[in-house]
């Protein structure tokens, strides 16, 4: 995933293969602009981040930040599934399913023939816990793919 934001300068580098870290000045509806490119994977969907000025609220907005390094893996009925990226994020492996800005589920993906298993709960309703798990449990193998590919 990419998070574009407008800069005029340099962007400190991304390490991985896929990554992106670069400044561009572009026409934006006929206007030249600076768009701050960052990814970990090129190959991902962008999300395009458009703000009215001045300043730079992305430099200070943990949430834009965070999309770089939270590639959502899965998103289906209605929840999204992302894996957290180095350095932030750590063993064992795991992943964080959300429903919403307030209601998220964190399910460990189990290891050496243990089972997938419910690690925390914040905001989210027993019915959708239950609902996220079945998810992640129909897609453990293409998730624990993703996790490692992120996570090396």
């Amino acid at each position: 995933m990419f998070d574009f934001a407008f800069l005029r300068g340099q962007t400190p580098g991304l390490h991985g293969p896929r990554s992106v870290a670069s400044p561009e000045q572009m026409q934006i509806g006929g206007v030249e602009q600076w768009v701050l490119m960052r990814g970990h994977d090129r190959t991902k969907p962008i999300l395009l981040f458009l703000h009215g000025g001045p300043g730079m609220p992305a430099g200070v907005n943990p949430s834009v930040r965070l999309l770089s390094v939270l590639p959502t893996v899965l998103r289906k009925d209605g929840f999204v599934v992302r894996v957290y990226g180095p350095p932030r994020e750590h063993p064992p492996p795991h992943v964080h399913v959300e429903r919403g800005p307030e209601e998220v589920v964190v399910i460990r993906l189990g290891t050496s023939g243990d089972p997938a298993k419910v690690w925390a709960v914040y905001g989210m309703k027993d019915r959708d816990v239950v609902r996220a798990f079945r998810l992640v449990e129909r897609h453990l193998e293409e998730i624990q793919r993703a996790w490692r590919e992120i996570h090396g």
